[in-house]
């Protein structure tokens, strides 16, 4: 990573790469609905990389064109149970 920065626009933002390690938190992670947000654990199934991740995501997220038409409407009556 650091090399690649040291490429990328003649490393002029090379000298601003510092990451920090942190280690992973302890304890139990929230996964689940808040809101209108859904919360996935990073290592869903197994997943070890951002591209699995993403792959695994992708698998369980339907396509707005594959949505059926009377459920496009759900999210206003579902904004409306939770105003209530």
């Amino acid at each position: 990573m650091r090399a690649a920065f040291a490429r990328w626009r003649g490393g002029a933002f090379a000298a601003a790469f510092q990451p920090e390690f942190r280690s992973r938190p302890s304890g139990d992670v929230f996964t689940g609905l808040s809101g209108d947000a859904l919360h996935v654990a990073d290592d869903i199934c197994g997943a070890a990389t951002p591209t699995a991740f993403y792959a695994v995501v992708n698998g369980l997220l339907e396509r707005p064109s594959e949505i059926k038409p009377e459920l496009r409407s759900a999210g206003r009556e579902f904004a409306l149970l939770n105003s209530l």
